[in-house]
């Protein structure tokens, strides 16, 4: 998994790009880590993101778990959008 981090308006947009699963842990932590340090609200998008597996969905949840305030998604079309509406994300993240 990679990632980048912008600023977009009053807040902040991670990028993510590859893989989310299992393996990619230590990004992700890396991740978390920059982003703790974020004001504003937070976007993920994960447009990029070819495959995510359950501990990938998982790792998204132990974000949101961290992070005060709502967190958007952006997911677009494709596997990763169909996983995250299968396991009902909307009911934890703002979908974008």
């Amino acid at each position: 998994m990679d990632f980048q981090i912008n600023q977009e308006g009053g807040g902040v947009v991670a990028v993510l790009s590859g893989r989310l699963t299992f393996k990619e842990n230590t990004a992700f932590r890396t991740l978390l880590g920059r982003l703790g340090q974020a004001k504003g609200g937070l976007v993920l998008d994960l447009r990029q993101l070819e495959f995510i597996d359950s501990a990938g969905l998982g790792m998204l949840l132990v974000m949101r778990d961290g992070h005060d305030g709502a967190i958007g998604l952006r997911t677009g079309d494709g596997l990763v959008a169909r996983l995250l509406d299968l396991a009902r994300f909307s009911d934890f993240f703002r979908m974008e």
